[in-house]
């Protein structure tokens, strides 16, 4: 009897709040007519323009927000939201949150035809606004980064807006565009907790003279600690003391780990000009990161491959878990790495090296030109127009330079190939692709940026067989048998895998563990200018 009761109490509340904004003020309608086209409101600029006036004119230029007389709920549940905006890096000012308090404020006191429509038309553009960019990101990357490919999320602010209008739920289905991954929720949470520290005065800066190692004593040894002890790098109680003992040692390896430096417990150069990068540089860093992860799909499917390429580092995921993870080699910074989903459908066991034209050229060329023997020491073979097999010595090389380089090389399979023992293919206009290498000393160096734009991955036997489970090469035992017998073999994998190349420059990983690195490319200037425009959040 009570549930029924409290349904049928319910029931009556809707119908009463739908009758009071049932019939709203006709005198609402020219003005909302008259100022739907406009590029501003007041002081402030429409952002949603022509998505703004479409959706007034599909509604007859009827008020979404209020009666002419009264502003619905929802209209407060927006304002309230709005502020939520600063959580994920984003300014709440960009969507006319001042003015909204404003003109509500005055609307409840002398509601007017002319004020009502001004509150409906910026209440309406700042949830189309920010719905866009919690789910496609604010900055369009074609504006800062010529180098990130990934196709955004395509939103309809009308129809986000009608829905959640419909629905009632205003706050919730803003919050349900962000992401949902826990790596963005995580780098929320450090961006939240790194702002504060910023805007209480973040760190020190030091003043010592590098290098500064174990068993060095003095002032110097202090400060060094209590820099440690702010960023967490170092437990409070260890704050105090002269000594550069043990525990300085590790935590000093443990802030040079997480910052892409030799984790040597020795406070270098590098780790210096780490250390003194501001909190507020930091806190800023995590979000123009924020940023890009709201460039990503909402969904990169229950199995695929992500490599971050300023970190250096593949990960394979399988229904949220990390099955395979390692260290890669990424292309150098006047051959850099473009960002791009792929979809990975084959690998080749053995393969054939085809030199691009312009490595042959740039690359090559020079060695050749100074040892003839260049060629067959590394094991290539000259091909002429036609692919027909050309003699090398046969050729004036020193005639030869860009522009005027008729032939193409190719490596052979074996222990010289460049490519190693295996490279996979995800077919893509960059030519990027996975490969094994021989140079496996690469791998030892913090900084790895020395391919031509292809990816040189640690463990190409491991992913290969997680990339063949369920065909006759799916054992160590028979992949190793196919790579012994030196033929170059193509094979279609069984289920083709989304590949997602990423530029992140800050994250934290499973273990909770803030990391930052270099940035490799020097994308986030731009990025950080147009979010920030010199003001910081």
């Amino acid at each position: 009897m009570t549930r029924c009761f409290f349904l049928l109490f319910l029931l009556l509340s809707l119908l009463s709040a739908t009758a009071a904004f049932a019939a709203p003020d006709k005198k609402i309608v020219p003005q909302l007519r008259r100022l739907s086209t406009s590029r501003t409101i007041g002081t402030e600029t429409l952002r949603t323009g022509r998505a703004l006036a479409s959706f007034y004119l599909k509604r007859q230029f009827q008020p979404a927000w209020s009666d002419g007389h009264q502003l619905q709920p929802l209209a407060d549940e927006l304002i309230a939201a709005l502020p939520a905006a600063a959580e994920e890096g984003l300014d709440p000012d960009d969507y006319h949150l001042a003015p909204l308090i404003d003109r509500s404020r005055r609307f409840r006191s002398t509601p007017t035809p002319q004020l009502a429509a001004e509150l409906d038309l910026l209440l309406s553009d700042a949830f189309m606004a920010l719905a866009s960019h919690y789910l496609q990101g604010r900055i369009d990357p074609a504006r800062v980064d010529h180098d990130w490919h990934i196709q955004r999320e395509k939103p309809d602010p009308q129809l986000m807006l009608k829905q959640a209008l419909t629905s009632g739920l205003i706050g919730g289905s803003l919050q349900a565009l962000l992401p949902a991954d826990p790596a963005y929720v995580a780098l929320r949470a450090a961006w939240q907790d790194l702002r504060l520290l910023a805007a209480n005065g973040g760190w020190p800066r030091l003043t010592l003279k590098p290098p500064l190692r174990p068993g060095a004593t003095g002032p110097k040894v202090t400060a060094l600690r209590q820099r440690l002890v702010i960023s967490g790098d170092l437990p409070a109680t260890a704050g105090s003391g002269e000594s550069f003992d043990a525990e300085l040692e590790s935590a000093l390896g443990r802030f040079q780990a997480r910052h892409g430096l030799e984790a040597d417990g020795v406070l270098g150069r590098q780790t210096l000009a780490a250390l003194n990068v501001t909190a507020e540089e930091r806190a800023r860093q995590l979000a123009v990161n924020l940023e890009r992860w709201r460039w990503l799909p909402r969904s990169f499917g229950e199995r695929y491959l992500r490599v971050n390429v300023p970190g250096f580092h593949l990960e394979m995921v399988e229904f949220g878990q990390i099955v395979l993870e390692m260290r890669v080699i990424v292309g150098r910074l006047i051959r850099p790495t473009p960002a791009f989903v792929g979809r990975m459908t084959y690998l080749v066991l053995n393969p054939y090296w085809e030199v691009p034209n312009k490595l042959a050229v740039e690359d090559h060329l020079p060695k050749i030109r100074k040892n003839r023997a260049y060629l067959k020491k590394h094991d290539f073979t000259v091909f002429a127009a036609g692919n027909r097999r050309v003699n090398p010595d046969s050729i004036d090389w020193q005639q030869l330079g860009k522009g005027n380089f008729p032939y193409h090389l190719r490596q052979n399979p074996g222990k010289k190939n460049s490519l190693g023992r295996v490279k996979f293919i995800f077919p893509n206009p960059y030519a990027v692709y996975l490969h094994d290498t021989p140079a496996r000393e690469l791998f030892d160096r913090e900084q790895r940026s020395f391919s031509s734009g292809c990816i040189r991955i640690e463990k190409p036997l491991e992913l290969a067989l997680l990339l063949l489970r369920g065909t006759p090469l799916d054992s160590p035992a028979a992949l190793d048998e196919a790579l012994e017998s030196a033929v170059s073999r193509t094979i279609t994998l069984p289920d083709p895998i989304p590949v997602y190349l990423v530029y992140f420059t800050a994250w934290v990983d499973s273990n909770g563990t803030i990391n930052f690195r270099p940035d490799l490319y020097n994308r986030d200037p731009g990025l950080d200018a147009a979010l920030f425009q010199g003001k910081f959040q």
